[in-house]
This record gives structure tokens, sequence and C-alpha cells, in this order.
């Protein structure tokens, strides 16, 4: 599936966590950047957001979300896999009816 769409498998996690899992902490750099702790506590739902920072261009790449916190540990649960397939699936038929648009938004950033 991925390569029909030409999206690299590391673009995805290698595992689903809960949006509530903490993931790791700020450190220094990433502390510097938002104005938070250094140590501040980062939850999977958090990544969303630098996510969304590369998809769009405003970070150069996902080597910039390592600088700014360090992942210590994360785990599979299967229940938010079968959940993450069906919303990925919903999601690529809408991609692919509106594979200009999103194209088109890419290009502005």
């Amino acid at each position: 599936m991925l390569e029909e769409l030409n999206i690299p498998r590391d673009f995805f996690p290698e595992k689903i966590l809960a949006s509530k899992d903490v993931v790791g902490e700020l450190n220094g750099e990433g502390a510097k950047l938002t104005g938070l702790n250094v140590g501040t506590p980062v939850c999977a739902g958090g990544i969303d957001a630098l996510l969304a920072g590369v998809g769009t261009g405003i970070l150069e790449s996902y080597a910039t979300i390592n600088e700014w916190l360090e992942v210590t540990e994360t785990s599979l649960n299967k229940r938010n896999k079968e959940l993450y397939e069906k919303y990925y699936r919903v999601f690529k038929k809408i991609y692919q009816a509106n594979e200009a648009i999103f194209k088109a938004l890419h290009k502005i950033a």
C-alpha cells in the first residue's frame, strides 16, 4: 500500500501508542525552542504537531524531532494498531479522491 502511494515506510511510527502514553521528555534544545522546562514529559499524542511541521515543511526533517526530544520506550498496543489500520484505509480513500488538493497544499509550504 505504501509503495502504491510512494510513501516511505519510515514516515510512520514502528509502534502505535495511546495519546496519553509518555514516550520521552523534552531536552535542552526543545525546551529552548518551546519555552517549556527541560524534562517536561512528552506524550505520544503530542507528537502529531511535530509531524505536521515536517509534513508542511516547517521542520526540515524527522531528524529535527529527534533533536528536540528523546524517546525512552514504546510498546505496541494491538487494539490501537487495529484501529489505526481501519482509519488508514479510510484515509487512503480520502487521499486518492483529493490527491491534487493535497499536492497543491504541499506546494504552498
